[in-house]
Parts: C-alpha cells; sequence; structure tokens
C-alpha cells in the first residue's frame, strides 16, 4: 500500500505543526495537526487496515467549527470488520448537527447479515432536548421483516414505540415539570389521547372504529364528559364536589331524551328532571329535601291522553300528599 504525502508545511505556514505516521505492514495512517487553517482544526486522522478485514477511518478536533461546525469538538469514525460496518459521529457543542442535535451522537451500524441495519441517535439540545429532555431514537430493522422506532428520555423510559410486531403504537412524555402526554394506537381501530396534569386534572380523548367517540376532563373540584356513539347516543355529564355539589346529565337516544340535575348543599339536596320517550310519553320530576322536610312534585303525560299529577310534602307530622289527579286515556 502507498502513501503520497503532501507536508502542509508547504502550502501553509512553516510555523504549522503536522505529524504523518505511516506503517506499511498493518496499513495504518495517522495524521496530527495543529493549526486553525486546515479542516482539522488542531485534530488528527487515523486510517487503519490490518488486512485482516478490518478497516476504520477516525477523525476528531477539539475545534468548534469541526467537519464545518456540524460536528462541534467531535469526533467521525467509520469502521468495518466482517461484514459489520458502523460509523459514529459525535459532538460537544449546542450547535451539534446544525442545532438539530445538542451534545449527541449518531450511531449508524449495518451487521452484514439479512440486511439487519440500526441507526442511533442521541442528545441534550435541540429536537432531543426539548422533546425526548436529553434522550435517544433508535431504528431498528433485523432484516427478517421487524422494524421499529423507538424513543427513550434521558432516564431511559420509552416515550415512543412503534414496532411493527405490535400494532399501532404508543406515546408518552413529560412535557414539562406538571404534564404528562400519553397517546395509544392499539392498531385495531382504538385511540387515546390522555393528559396528566400534576394538580391532579386530566383530559382523555377516546376514540373506536365502531364509532364511539369520548371526551373526559377532571380536576380536583369536578369533572365533565361528553360521549357519542354511531348508533345514535350522545350524552354530557358535567359534576362538581366541595361544600356545594351537584349534576347535570343530559342525554339524547334514538328511544328518548332526558334532563337530570341534582344538587347538595349542607342539609338541602335537590333533584330535577325531564325525559322525553320515543313512544310519546312525557315526564316531569321535582324533588327536595331540608333537614327533616322533603317536597315532590311529579307529572306524566301521554300520546294516547293520560295525565297524572302528584303533589307531596313531608314535615315532622309525617307524609302528606297535597294533591293527586290521575286521568285515563279516552
Amino acid at each position: 500500500m502507498k502513501f503520497e504525502i503532501i507536508r502542509l508545511e508547504e502550502r501553509i505556514a512553516p510555523t504549522r505543526g503536522t505529524l504523518y505516521n505511516l506503517v506499511s505492514g498493518m496499513n495504518t495512517m495517522s495524521v496530527a495537526a495543529k493549526d486553525n487553517v486546515t479542516p482539522l482544526r488542531d485534530g488528527s486522522v487515523n486510517v487503519l487496515n490490518d488486512n485482516a478485514g478490518h478497516m476504520s477511518v477516525s477523525a476528531g478536533s477539539p475545534s468548534a467549527t469541526f467537519a464545518g461546525g456540524i460536528l462541534p469538538s467531535g469526533s467521525l469514525v467509520a469502521s468495518s470488520s466482517g461484514g459489520h460496518q458502523e460509523t459514529i459521529m459525535s459532538g460537544h457543542g449546542g450547535m451539534m448537527s446544525a442545532g438539530m442535535i445538542g451534545q449527541g451522537q449518531i450511531q449508524m451500524e449495518n451487521y452484514g447479515h439479512g440486511g439487519d441495519h440500526a441507526i442511533a441517535i442521541s442528545g441534550d439540545g435541540g429536537l432531543f432536548g426539548g422533546f425526548l429532555k436529553g434522550g435517544s431514537m433508535v431504528i431498528d430493522n433485523d432484516g427478517h421483516g421487524h422494524e421499529s422506532i423507538v424513543f427513550n428520555d434521558k432516564a431511559g423510559h420509552q416515550v415512543l414505540v412503534i414496532d411493527d410486531a405490535h400494532a399501532g403504537f404508543t406515546l408518552t412524555g413529560k412535557g414539562s415539570k406538571l404534564v404528562n402526554m400519553e397517546i395509544v394506537n392499539d392498531g385495531q381501530g382504538h385511540q387515546d389521547v390522555i393528559l396528566h396534569a400534576a394538580n391532579g386534572a386530566t383530559l382523555m380523548i377516546h376514540n373506536d372504529a365502531d364509532g364511539r367517540q369520548d371526551v373526559l376532563m377532571t380536576s380536583a373540584t369536578g369533572s365533565v364528559m361528553l360521549a357519542n356513539d354511531d348508533a345514535g347516543g350522545q350524552s354530557v355529564a358535567m359534576e362538581t364536589t366541595g361544600k356545594q355539589a351537584g349534576m347535570l346529565l343530559v342525554d339524547n337516544e334514538t328511544t328518548g331524551q332526558a334532563v337530570m340535575m341534582t344538587s347538595q348543599a349542607g342539609n338541602q339536596t335537590g333533584l330535577a328532571m325531564i325525559a322525553n320517550y320515543q313512544g310519546g310519553t312525557q315526564e316531569l320530576l321535582v324533588a327536595g329535601t331540608n333537614n327533616s322536610q322533603a317536597g315532590l312534585l311529579m307529572m306524566i303525560n301521554t300520546l294516547s291522553g293520560g295525565q297524572g299529577l302528584i303533589a307531596a310534602t313531608t314535615d315532622k307530622a309525617g307524609f302528606q300528599i297535597l294533591s293527586a289527579s290521575m286521568s285515563a286515556a279516552a
């Protein structure tokens, strides 16, 4: 193996320092430069061929402009051995890979059998600092039909997994110190988006291929739920807790509609319900309690002509029916 040497001192100021180390037996070559003119920027290059199937090229520099600034204070290593090829690029500056990866590394491997190859990317800044909080991404293809993409956070926890061995995917992420996000797709038509906050609040969006959708919002003081069914049912439910608790439910089905309201504060409770059925029947119910007293009003109407009215109350003397009337259909 021959090397053609052109000394850098012939092209730059003689005060610059360059060192060559050539070994013919192992076909090795190393070059070190101490200057701010050459692309090495005070770095070095090493080339190795041991005639036994192992070859490698490595370059590194402490300069922030190494490799045009893409690998600041970094290195590049490319090696091949027994059908295994590997390329590793690393940098130690915020502009690693033009700012996409800060203080990170890119590793690409080809294992030479069955098309098995992988790509691993990690970093503390840029994309991986903002999305993965200093984590990593691994793309793997085993050459036998199995492919996966895995995102990990700085602690090694999987936050996004896309694996063709498993239908769908799951994504979880912190987002901030207060919020945790999870996205689930099971590949069978079921999707969920869940947001958790440190104060106990939760937002969940659910979708099924069968036409069912749900939205659930909860907090320390209440909850709201929206539900939709492709079969024709919709519901809205709202609930508050605490010293004054209450609930509102609106339900719409193909067989009828209903609205119900409840409240509770101290020793007082209240209930109101309106219902309308597809067959033409309507109902109204109002009830309430206050300590030992209770009241009730109920009305019913049918399209066939039947009506009913009941009004009642209780006191310390016991239950009293104030009025009651019924009329049958003609």
